[in-house]
Protein backbone atom coordinates (compact mmCIF):
# COMPACT_ATOMS: atom_id res chain seq x y z
CA UNK A 1 0.00 0.00 0.00
CA UNK A 2 3.07 2.29 1.04
CA UNK A 3 4.37 1.43 -2.81
CA UNK A 4 0.88 2.67 -4.47
CA UNK A 5 0.91 6.01 -2.51
CA UNK A 6 3.96 7.40 -3.69
CA UNK A 7 2.78 10.13 -6.24
CA UNK A 8 6.18 9.12 -8.79
CA UNK A 9 5.47 5.43 -8.39
CA UNK A 10 3.87 4.00 -11.84
CA UNK A 11 4.12 -0.05 -11.06
CA UNK A 12 1.76 -2.94 -10.29
CA UNK A 13 1.52 -3.49 -7.00
CA UNK A 14 -0.26 -7.08 -6.48
CA UNK A 15 -0.92 -8.18 -2.40
CA UNK A 16 -2.06 -11.64 -1.93
CA UNK A 17 -4.48 -12.49 1.09
CA UNK A 18 -5.78 -15.66 2.30
CA UNK A 19 -9.55 -16.87 1.68
CA UNK A 20 -10.34 -16.79 5.45
CA UNK A 21 -12.34 -14.13 7.41
CA UNK A 22 -8.71 -12.17 8.56
CA UNK A 23 -7.89 -12.32 4.58
CA UNK A 24 -11.17 -10.56 3.60
CA UNK A 25 -11.00 -7.85 6.47
CA UNK A 26 -7.76 -7.00 5.24
CA UNK A 27 -8.18 -6.97 1.94
CA UNK A 28 -11.30 -4.82 2.74
CA UNK A 29 -8.86 -2.33 4.50
CA UNK A 30 -6.00 -2.16 1.97
CA UNK A 31 -9.16 -0.90 -0.67
CA UNK A 32 -10.49 1.64 1.83
CA UNK A 33 -7.04 2.86 2.39
CA UNK A 34 -6.42 3.20 -0.99
CA UNK A 35 -9.74 5.15 -1.73
CA UNK A 36 -8.97 7.66 1.46
CA UNK A 37 -5.92 8.76 -0.35
CA UNK A 38 -7.23 8.76 -3.94
CA UNK A 39 -5.28 5.64 -5.11
CA UNK A 40 -7.95 3.03 -5.79
CA UNK A 41 -7.00 0.76 -8.40
CA UNK A 42 -3.11 0.85 -7.29
CA UNK A 43 -3.22 -2.50 -6.09
CA UNK A 44 -4.41 -5.43 -7.17
CA UNK A 45 -5.78 -7.40 -3.95
CA UNK A 46 -5.99 -11.32 -4.95
CA UNK A 47 -7.94 -13.80 -2.63
CA UNK A 48 -5.96 -17.78 -2.82
CA UNK A 49 -8.37 -20.15 -4.43
CA UNK A 50 -10.83 -17.36 -5.44
CA UNK A 51 -10.05 -17.63 -9.31
CA UNK A 52 -8.79 -20.11 -11.87
CA UNK A 53 -8.70 -23.19 -10.06
CA UNK A 54 -8.57 -26.07 -11.82
CA UNK A 55 -9.53 -29.98 -11.16
CA UNK A 56 -7.43 -29.57 -7.53
CA UNK A 57 -7.66 -30.04 -4.51
CA UNK A 58 -8.67 -26.71 -3.67
CA UNK A 59 -11.74 -27.36 -6.56
CA UNK A 60 -12.69 -30.67 -5.15
CA UNK A 61 -12.97 -29.01 -1.33
CA UNK A 62 -15.07 -25.86 -2.61
CA UNK A 63 -17.39 -28.16 -4.88
CA UNK A 64 -17.99 -30.11 -1.77
CA UNK A 65 -19.61 -27.59 -0.22
CA UNK A 66 -17.33 -27.56 2.93
CA UNK A 67 -15.54 -24.38 4.16
CA UNK A 68 -11.82 -23.91 5.18
CA UNK A 69 -9.61 -20.89 5.43
CA UNK A 70 -7.52 -21.33 2.34
CA UNK A 71 -3.90 -20.18 2.31
CA UNK A 72 -1.34 -20.48 0.12
CA UNK A 73 0.10 -23.84 1.74
CA UNK A 74 -3.85 -25.21 0.32
CA UNK A 75 -2.45 -24.58 -3.06
CA UNK A 76 0.78 -26.64 -2.87
CA UNK A 77 -0.80 -30.15 -3.87
CA UNK A 78 -1.38 -33.43 -1.88
CA UNK A 79 1.97 -34.76 -2.17
CA UNK A 80 3.54 -31.55 -0.62
CA UNK A 81 0.94 -32.18 2.07
CA UNK A 82 1.58 -35.93 2.49
CA UNK A 83 6.06 -35.03 3.21
CA UNK A 84 4.28 -32.41 5.77
CA UNK A 85 2.28 -35.45 7.49
CA UNK A 86 5.08 -37.59 7.47
CA UNK A 87 7.63 -34.42 9.26
CA UNK A 88 4.63 -33.59 11.68
CA UNK A 89 4.26 -29.96 10.25
CA UNK A 90 0.58 -30.19 10.52
CA UNK A 91 -1.73 -29.52 13.33
CA UNK A 92 -5.56 -30.09 13.36
CA UNK A 93 -7.62 -27.34 12.20
CA UNK A 94 -9.59 -27.10 15.71
CA UNK A 95 -12.76 -25.63 16.39
CA UNK A 96 -12.52 -23.17 13.22
CA UNK A 97 -13.71 -25.84 11.08
CA UNK A 98 -16.54 -27.03 12.95
CA UNK A 99 -17.70 -23.59 13.52
CA UNK A 100 -17.74 -22.80 9.74
CA UNK A 101 -19.19 -26.35 8.57
CA UNK A 102 -21.80 -26.67 11.62
CA UNK A 103 -24.66 -25.49 9.47
CA UNK A 104 -24.08 -28.26 7.16
CA UNK A 105 -24.29 -30.65 9.47
CA UNK A 106 -27.48 -32.60 10.46
CA UNK A 107 -28.74 -33.58 14.10
CA UNK A 108 -27.35 -36.85 13.77
CA UNK A 109 -24.16 -35.98 11.99
CA UNK A 110 -20.45 -35.41 13.66
CA UNK A 111 -18.34 -33.02 11.76
CA UNK A 112 -15.75 -36.42 10.70
CA UNK A 113 -18.70 -37.62 9.43
CA UNK A 114 -19.94 -34.81 7.42
CA UNK A 115 -16.08 -34.50 6.18
CA UNK A 116 -16.13 -37.97 4.90
CA UNK A 117 -19.31 -38.24 2.91
CA UNK A 118 -18.44 -34.97 1.29
CA UNK A 119 -14.66 -36.09 0.92
CA UNK A 120 -13.35 -39.52 -0.74
CA UNK A 121 -9.61 -38.59 -1.38
CA UNK A 122 -7.87 -39.31 1.86
CA UNK A 123 -5.36 -37.29 0.94
CA UNK A 124 -7.74 -34.04 0.58
CA UNK A 125 -9.70 -35.47 3.72
CA UNK A 126 -6.37 -34.58 5.47
CA UNK A 127 -6.01 -30.98 4.16
CA UNK A 128 -9.45 -30.11 5.11
CA UNK A 129 -8.95 -31.53 8.87
CA UNK A 130 -5.50 -29.94 8.87
CA UNK A 131 -3.30 -26.88 8.70
CA UNK A 132 0.18 -26.05 8.03
CA UNK A 133 1.87 -25.11 11.92
CA UNK A 134 2.65 -21.58 11.75
CA UNK A 135 6.13 -22.69 12.92
CA UNK A 136 6.85 -25.18 9.83
CA UNK A 137 5.39 -22.73 7.18
CA UNK A 138 9.03 -21.95 6.27
CA UNK A 139 10.18 -25.70 5.72
CA UNK A 140 6.96 -26.63 3.84
CA UNK A 141 7.59 -23.65 1.75
CA UNK A 142 11.17 -24.78 0.86
CA UNK A 143 10.03 -28.66 0.25
CA UNK A 144 7.32 -27.17 -2.45
CA UNK A 145 10.31 -24.98 -3.67
CA UNK A 146 12.67 -28.15 -3.95
CA UNK A 147 10.05 -30.36 -5.92
CA UNK A 148 9.33 -27.89 -8.28
CA UNK A 149 12.84 -27.40 -9.36
CA UNK A 150 13.34 -31.18 -9.22
CA UNK A 151 9.86 -32.04 -10.91
CA UNK A 152 9.75 -28.82 -12.92
CA UNK A 153 6.27 -29.11 -12.01
CA UNK A 154 3.69 -26.76 -10.31
CA UNK A 155 0.85 -27.95 -8.19
CA UNK A 156 -2.37 -26.74 -10.34
CA UNK A 157 -3.67 -24.57 -7.93
CA UNK A 158 -0.15 -22.97 -6.73
CA UNK A 159 -0.21 -22.30 -10.55
CA UNK A 160 -3.11 -20.83 -11.38
CA UNK A 161 -2.12 -18.82 -8.73
CA UNK A 162 1.31 -17.26 -10.48
CA UNK A 163 -0.61 -16.91 -13.81
CA UNK A 164 -3.61 -14.78 -12.35
CA UNK A 165 -0.57 -12.69 -10.52
CA UNK A 166 1.40 -12.62 -13.99
CA UNK A 167 -1.95 -11.29 -15.57
CA UNK A 168 -1.55 -8.13 -13.03
CA UNK A 169 1.78 -7.51 -14.79
CA UNK A 170 0.87 -7.42 -18.10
Amino acid sequence: MARAALTDFKGVTVALFDDDEAGQQAKLSVVKSLEAIGKEGKVKCLIVGKKNVAGDEIRKIKTSGLVIPFGIEEACGTEAWIHAKTKNWIEERGGELLTLNSHRMDKTQSLIDLIEEKITNVDIRMMVLNKIADFNKGAFAKHVSRQISISQQVPAALGALVDEIAVCFR
